[in-house]
């Protein structure tokens, strides 16, 4: 037995170790410089260079006053590594990038699958899924943006909270789960949400397991501990910046008002929005935004130029309740298409189709893989710990859903779709398709082009580019 674990313990290592330089290949070809870096991956760039702009470290040098400080930290991390020993900062901050995506897909992600649904745990489930990730996701590495690193995070604490035992090393535990927490919430603040229901579960999950509760109320003590410890330097940030005592990242100054109400007003009448950033004869402005006339409707209607609380949000939606489940349900039907596979996008059309129909092709074999797999299985299969704790992970992704869309906020929904695949059996789920293939070949068509000619609406809803369709 102890040779068995011995065993699996050196395969992941070595999955890990062909993670990061695969990821690491696949950068040094993408050849982002960090003069290539724009606009996010930049801002964190001169964010990270800010902690040592006096010539020293501090955090008072820090210069953002609307992002988070772990991130740039990291970052700042990375370029002094690179510096010391000569290497340029853009391949340090890729070797760091690297180590993250790598560990985050190979070791986190897989780790996750419980075991009653007795998936086999192979080199092929560790690596397949971060190769899907490279070929759709790639510029979530070779730049420095946060998507991998508060998805990881959390996949990380996830993996923690399923391990924990019965015993006093749960304090321990509880500290680096509580300081993880933070960290991702500083990260992306929209992993708040992911905290709160994060802790509930943990919580039910102790419970079910007779964790006494003294050990439960130590373990909570601990995570308040680690979420002081990690929160400080934010506080100090934020004294110094806001003259405010807080641990939260603040987000009131950020487009006229806070973050969150900011993003629910523009969700209403943005079903997308992406980076443009090739020629203006193409495209006229950076920001694409899609525009939801619909939306945009009730926005005319109320006559209001944003939301000033949680409150008059909620009021709005419920003066026009089928209208808005109408803007959600197109939500839901843009993170299905996925035409590029740069987060700033220089060139519209070229390969478009290409990863439009590869994308879809993903997607109806995960929607057979799952077919397979609860008919086979009873649904009650899906209420266990371990998707429970998926739930949380992937609660900020529900969230974004009512503002604007943006693609890379899905990166972890789809992570999770090509990890079920790859974990099934492949072999089973393709003869289930060649054993039906004209009824396959049938459905594969007509599903496409519905969505075809509802993705050509979503193109041509391209604020200031009637003429982009499919």
């Amino acid at each position: 037995m102890l040779k068995d674990k011995n065993m699996k313990k050196k395969y992941k290592g070595v999955c890990f170790l062909v993670g990061v330089l695969i990821v690491i290949v696949c950068g040094l070809f993408a050849h982002i410089t960090t003069d290539a870096y724009m606009y996010d991956s930049m801002d964190y760039y001169v964010a990270a260079k800010s902690f040592i702009s006096s010539g020293k470290f501090s955090l008072y040098n820090y210069s953002n006053t609307y992002r988070g400080y772990c991130f740039p930290m990291i970052l700042c991390f990375y370029t002094l590594i690179g510096n010391a020993f000569g290497i340029p900062e853009w391949i340090s901050i890729l070797v760091g990038n690297s180590l993250v995506a790598s560990f985050s897909f190979t070791i986190c992600l897989p780790n996750i699958l419980p075991d009653r649904w007795k998936m086999k745990d192979t080199i092929f489930l560790r690596l397949a899924p971060l190769g899907v990730i490279l070929v759709f996701w790639k510029y979530l590495i070779v730049y420095p943006l946060t998507d991998i690193y508060s998805f990881g995070i959390i996949l990380l604490v996830v993996n923690l909270s399923l391990r924990l035992k019965n015993s006093w090393k749960i304090i321990v535990q509880g500290f680096i789960i509580g300081f993880l927490i933070y960290v991702a919430y500083n990260i992306r603040t929209i992993y708040l949400f992911s905290a709160i229901l994060f802790f509930l579960i943990l919580f039910i999950d102790c419970w079910r397991k007779q964790i006494g509760i003294k050990k439960i109320i130590f373990l909570y003590m601990a995570i308040i501990i680690g979420i002081v410890i990690s929160s400080y330097p934010q506080m100090k940030i934020n004294i110094n910046q806001h003259n405010r005592k807080s641990i939260a990242v603040i987000t009131e100054d950020l487009n006229g008002g806070e973050l969150f109400t900011s993003q629910l007003y523009v969700g209403m009448f943005y079903d997308r929005y992406e980076t443009y950033v090739g020629s203006n004869d193409v495209y006229p402005d950076v920001p694409m935004n899609f525009i939801d006339r619909a939306g945009l409707q009730i926005i005319s209607n109320e006559k209001i130029t944003g939301f000033d609380s949680l409150g008059q949000y909620i009021k709005v939606i419920l003066k026009h309740p089928i209208d808005y489940i109408g803007v959600i349900v197109r939500h839901i039907m843009s993170i299905l298409y996925m035409p590029w596979n740069q987060g700033y996008i220089y060139d519209l059309n070229k390969w478009k189709v290409v990863f439009m129909v590869l994308n879809y092709t993903i997607l109806y074999f995960f929607a057979i893989c799952a077919y397979r797999f609860f008919k086979e299985n009873s649904y009650r299969i899906l209420i266990n710990r371990n998707m429970a704790y998926v739930s949380a992970t992937l609660f900020p992704c529900i969230a974004i859903l009512f503002g604007a869309v943006e693609m890379r906020f899905f990166m972890p929904v789809y992570s999770f779709i090509y990890l079920f695949i790859c974990a099934g059996d492949l072999k089973e789920n393709f003869f289930f398709i060649k054993k039906y293939l004209l009824k396959n070949v049938i459905f594969f068509i007509i599903v496409f082009c519905l969505l075809v000619g509802y993705w050509g609406a979503i193109m041509a809803s391209a604020q200031g580019l009637p003429q982009l369709l499919m």
